[in-house]
């Protein structure tokens, strides 16, 4: 009963607003004030407000002027949620190719230096991550971090070069870090490693290098370790990097193993023995550095036995 008195009220109260609104706005031309266009017949928002305030109710939320109704939402300064395992979107579009660095955030230094496109950058996280057993230093290392709840720290060296440009700047920044005694977990060196650092009686030794000529009794493998070679590597690094594994003929019988690099000879052993634990007759060889040898054909060029295009990295020479 209440509410179809009110209804009623309303009605009549309508009725009279509208009234005299007609009277005052017929005198200055306000029409617009009393009829919605919006509606055929509708009264104005301006009349309703006054119906409803007269009637002492709150205005319904169909109601509410329109501004208010239709409310954008305020941009805020919150940025989209990233995976921490990735770029934010776009990005990587923009870096192009790019070298990088993996920080260990137990100590800041850096341990890996790498070239990539894309989120290159993050792969070795996320393969650490689904790998039991890891093969190689870096892996291990960033397993031990995340283990500790961190995250590997990424930096970004130089970025929008040329891949070709990405493997000269990864070179040049693996070599000065191993210059300030900052030794990385690279395994394999970067294309164009043959014109960074080397110690200068090296570059000397081998830009002053003569062809060789082996004497027919020296019956000698040459071994070429282009993909392993650093110029920082130590004697056992050197060692381990040309000993084995490779696919050998024991028929040959050789009896020095030459370590080479760029065509040019690196060291020289004395094979003492060869040994074959591998079912796909990959074989090591045990061997010492024979100073004798070394004195005759240390950096020495052997690039003319050498065929750039050839697969093989085993030469045999009078075997």
């Amino acid at each position: 009963m209440v509410a179809r008195g009110n209804r009623e009220l309303r009605v009549r109260l309508e009725n009279d607003i509208l009234k005299a609104l007609q009277e005052r706005a017929c005198s200055n031309g306000s029409t617009h004030l009393i009829r919605d266009p919006g509606k055929a017949g509708g009264v104005s928002l301006l009349v309703r407000q006054l119906i409803f305030r007269e009637l002492g109710l709150e205005q319904p939320p169909e109601q509410l002027p329109h501004k208010q109704r239709h409310t954008r939402p305020v941009p805020t300064n919150e940025q989209p949620t990233r995976d921490p395992l990735d770029f934010l979107p776009g990005v990587a579009e923009r870096l192009g190719y790019y070298v990088y660095m993996l920080i260990d955030p137990r100590d800041g230094r850096p341990f890996y230096v790498g070239k990539g496109l894309g989120a290159r950058a993050y792969s070795h996280a996320r393969e650490a991550e689904g790998v039991l057993a890891p093969e190689n230093q870096k892996l291990s290392r960033i397993q031990d971090i995340l283990r500790l709840g961190l995250r590997v720290q990424v930096e970004i060296i130089r970025h929008g070069l040329s891949e070709e440009c990405a493997f000269e700047v990864e070179g040049a920044v693996t070599d000065a870090l191993a210059l300030s005694g900052v030794l990385t977990t690279n395994s394999v060196s970067p294309p164009g490693c043959d014109r960074g650092w080397r110690p200068l009686e090296d570059l000397m030794a081998t830009y002053s290098a003569r062809p060789v000529v082996f004497e027919p009794e020296h019956r000698v493998v040459l071994i070429r370790i282009n993909r392993q070679f650093r110029a920082t590597m130590s004697p056992t690094e050197l060692y381990e990097a040309t000993r084995g594994w490779w696919r050998i003929n024991p028929n040959r019988r050789a009896e020095y193993a030459f370590s080479v690099f760029g065509g040019i000879v690196r060291a020289v052993y004395s094979i003492e023995s060869w040994s074959s634990p591998n079912s796909d007759k990959r074989r090591a060889f045990t061997g010492r550095r024979d100073p004798s040898m070394e004195n005759r054909y240390l950096f020495a060029d052997v690039s003319a036995f050498l065929r750039q295009s050839a697969q093989n990295p085993i030469k045999y020479i009078n075997c």
